[in-house]
């Protein structure tokens, strides 16, 4: 029994000597090869230094752009939503379409002049020259030019320097907005470098520009060798709506985020200022459309009112002078009275009633409502009326932004169409009822005024003249 607890106690002591570290055997491992360490230092030190050094720097660029928006939980808006045709989701994805809508963009793209890119060639990389950039490439606009490839000048001498042209590229007219012969792919060119002054054209069959300082000495000039490249505006505007990115502030919020990225805050912050001011002149640039189309609709109808007014006014003056009478009998009077008011709200209705049926041949033909004339101009006051219109309006104006930048089987505009099929609908039911009880009152307004007609028919026949004539000139 003793020899077997001795056993036992024993065990754990040689466990415990072979887990003992030997951590001054461990310390002068470390010390002996400590030249492996010094040297993995200075290089992570070094590597540090040069990516640090020689990586482009990436900045953030953010905005926010306030959007119109409506209280859509009461009154129309709830209307819309029991029947299933309005969805909140699209009013910040047809905000989204408009921003980044090929003819917004192009539009920001031609007010920035920025067809023509900077850069300047350093030992390991190169960096973009935007509002620093000692030189400037004018060019002739009506003159086809090479894009979408690099020159270079160097050599720079006082006046002279050196420019090598693009090894490859591709033929782009500004002034038509087009390459020729619709030819995207680039072109291998055989054009030498060439020898040239500052202020002096540069031409040939494809290109025709000049290089202009910027600053009259500067050292950036001598010592870097200065890149430039023209780029073509579908290019320009497929880049930058790739950049800009675009999320709602917050759920339910008016406001939409605007973010870009990339080594040129300058220049993406001068975007972002356009692209506001461009945006807000496209949307009242339509506002302001809509509004000429209905000062032309009413210009025109007081311009025939106005020539119907003097011709019946002189038949007035006319017919009193020559039958010596002023003014009705009292009996006159009161039916006259009668019966302009009868004919001023059935004149009223008979003109609600063509612009009912207009709006309904409008849609029959699938036109757009970008720039239908008001139905206030009208006299029409139904408010659904006027809400489905003002709606489909502005569907039509975002649908219209998109121009050529963005595929039609692309969802957003699937959903722009969708929701505009289903405000068509809803516009067309609703006149069809409303068109269907106008002429019931139109009906009733013409037996009423016929029955007052037959009661004129009785007066005497100068004054059933007068009463004829004066309802013309009231009217």
């Amino acid at each position: 029994m003793r020899q077997h607890t001795h056993s036992n106690q024993t065990q754990p002591q040689l466990q415990k000597e072979e887990e003992t570290i030997d951590l001054k055997a461990i310390i002068f491992r470390f010390i002996n090869a400590w030249p492996l360490f010094a040297l993995a230092i200075i290089l992570a030190i070094t590597i540090a230094f040069i990516v640090n050094r020689y990586t482009q720097r990436q900045y953030d660029v953010t905005s926010v752009v306030m959007v119109g928006s409506e209280d859509k939980t009461g009154g129309m808006g709830a209307v819309m939503s029991a029947i299933g045709y309005y969805n909140p989701r699209l009013t910040f994805e047809n905000e989204v379409v408009i921003l980044e809508s090929y003819g917004l963009t192009e539009r920001v793209v031609k007010s920035m002049s920025l067809e023509v890119s900077y850069f300047s060639e350093g030992r390991l990389k190169s960096s973009e020259l935007y509002s620093n950039s000692p030189i400037k490439v004018v060019y002739d606009t009506t003159h086809t030019q090479l894009v979408n490839g690099e020159f270079l000048i160097s050599e720079i001498n006082g006046n002279s320097f050196k420019i090598e042209f693009p090894k490859n590229a591709a033929f782009y007219n500004y002034s038509l907005a087009n390459f020729v012969a619709n030819e995207r792919t680039k072109r291998v060119l055989d054009i030498p470098s060439v020898s040239a002054n500052f202020e002096d054209w540069i031409e040939g069959d494809n290109y025709r520009f000049k290089i202009v300082r910027t600053k009259a000495e500067d050292e950036q000039i001598k010592e870097n060798r200065i890149r430039f490249q023209f780029y073509d505006y579908r290019t320009l505007v497929e880049y930058y709506n790739s950049v800009l990115k675009i999320s709602p502030t917050a759920e339910g919020s008016a406001a939409i985020d605007m973010k870009m990225t990339g080594p040129t805050p300058e220049k993406f912050r001068d975007y972002m200022n356009a692209l506001h001011y461009e945006y807000i002149n496209l949307g009242l640039e339509n506002k302001n459309e809509i509004a000429e189309n209905t000062l032309k609709f009413i210009s025109h109808e007081l311009n025939q009112i106005e020539d119907s007014l003097r011709r019946v006014e002189g038949i007035l003056q006319t017919f009193r002078t020559d039958n010596k009478i002023i003014n009705l009998s009292d009996e006159g009077k009161e039916v006259y009275n009668r019966l302009y008011e009868l004919e001023n709200d059935y004149s009223r209705q008979l003109t609600t009633d063509k612009y009912y049926r207009y709006l309904y041949t409008y849609l029959e033909k699938d036109r757009g409502f970008e720039a239908i004339v008001a139905p206030s101009s009208m006299g029409v006051n139904d408010p659904l009326v006027i809400k489905l219109i003002s709606n489909l309006s502005e569907l039509y104006v975002q649908r219209n932004a998109l121009a050529i930048g963005i595929k039609e089987n692309n969802p957003r505009v699937q959903a722009l169409d969708s929701q505009i099929n289903s405000e068509r609908a809803v516009l067309k039911e609703n006149l069809k009822n409303i068109i269907e009880s106008s002429d019931i009152l139109i009906n009733d307004y013409k037996t009423r005024i016929d029955k007052l007609e037959r009661e004129i028919a009785t007066f005497p026949s100068t004054e059933r003249e007068l009463i004829n004539i004066k309802r013309k000139f009231e009217l």
